[in-house]
């Protein structure tokens, strides 16, 4: 109690005007521990201080206020402070030692998220191999029975000769039909090779660039093949090269399959130069199929272009939109035979 009445005469403020040196608070604190515990009469006490009569009044008025207040409670809060604020150092601190780890810790979350990724991929596949397992199964099962059927029926029937032979050449004409069938489709590559190149060479304003065009007899894939034997890549060709190698694809296809299908063909000049349009006006559209749709705006077919397609046309109509009831039309004849 006599510490804590010295602190509050010092602190915030003092109440007297001399700073007492240290000698002086500890004898002041002995002295008034010494009243309160024996409770001596402050007029017998001697006097260390040497206060004015206004100062010893402001102490004492001090002090009595300091005793019927809860000013004692501070020290207390004042330690449990300067704990927390130690505490929030340490946590301060390791905190600090976490941020120089942090790229760990991305690294250790990027990690869990594989984890979890590849964990629910391999259920899924877990899931797929159980499915396919199970066909399997159900196919073998198949397999086995249909052999089962057919041992069965050959015992049954104790094939004669005659059905044996028959069975054997039906065996034969199998195996030929397959051969057939092998060299039908080389036939047709073959020949739908030829036509491609046929047209494309026609269409193509650089066509002698190139030295054939190839199709491979199992994947039916395309190669271009230039005239000192390397393959064209498709991506590398211009449009316009696209729109005319896709034409000439599609000529060859028909020529090769002999069948007559109607042909209809939507804005087919919009990319292409002069030259690749001359050549399919000329070469191409006369000749694509017994019935062939252009689908055509007056840039594309132009006078020209319609007066070279005349002879081959069996009529002509164009759209025409009416703006105010917002609607298209068909009407008879060309753009400008409207």
């Amino acid at each position: 109690m006599a510490k804590r009445i010295v602190r509050m005469v010092e602190e915030p403020e003092p109440i007297y005007r001399e700073t007492l040196t240290p000698e002086k608070m500890k004898e002041l604190e002995t002295r008034i521990y010494r009243l309160l515990k024996e409770g001596v009469a402050l007029e017998d006490t001697p006097k260390i201080l040497n206060l004015s009569e206004r100062d010893a009044a402001r102490v004492l008025q001090k002090m009595e206020w300091l005793e019927n207040s809860d000013v004692f409670m501070i020290q207390p809060l004042i330690e449990e402070k300067r704990e927390i604020q130690t505490q929030l150092k340490k946590i301060e601190a390791s905190l600090q030692i976490g941020a120089a780890t942090e790229s760990e810790s991305e690294l250790f979350d990027q990690l869990q998220a594989d984890i979890e990724s590849c964990a629910t991929q391999m259920g899924r596949k877990t899931e797929q191999l159980r499915t396919v397992e199970d066909e399997m199964i159900r196919l073998e099962k198949q397999v086995r029975e249909i052999e089962t059927e057919i041992e069965q029926l050959y015992e049954k029937h104790h094939l004669s000769k005659e059905k044996a032979m028959f069975i054997s050449e039906c065996d034969a004409i199998a195996g030929l039909l397959s051969q057939f069938i092998v060299r039908l489709r080389k036939n047709k590559i073959h020949l739908l090779q030829e036509r491609t190149f046929e047209m494309y060479k026609r269409l193509s304003s650089k066509s002698g660039l190139i030295k054939d065009i190839t199709i491979d007899e199992t994947t039916y894939e395309i190669h271009i093949i230039d005239k000192n034997g390397h393959e064209i890549m498709k991506s590398g060709l211009s449009a316009g090269e696209k729109e005319v190698f896709a034409v000439s694809l599609l000529w060859g296809l028909a020529q090769t399959s002999q069948v007559s299908l109607p042909i209809i063909v939507d804005t087919p000049l919009s990319r292409l130069d002069s030259t690749h349009r001359d050549n399919i006006i000329n070469h191409y559209f006369p000749n694509a199929g017994e019935q062939v749709i252009i689908l055509s705006t007056d840039t594309e077919i132009d006078t020209d272009y319609y007066r070279t397609l005349q002879p081959c046309l069996s009529g002509a109509a164009h759209l025409d939109f009416d703006k105010g009831r917002e609607l298209t039309t068909i009407q008879s004849g060309y753009f400008w035979e409207a």
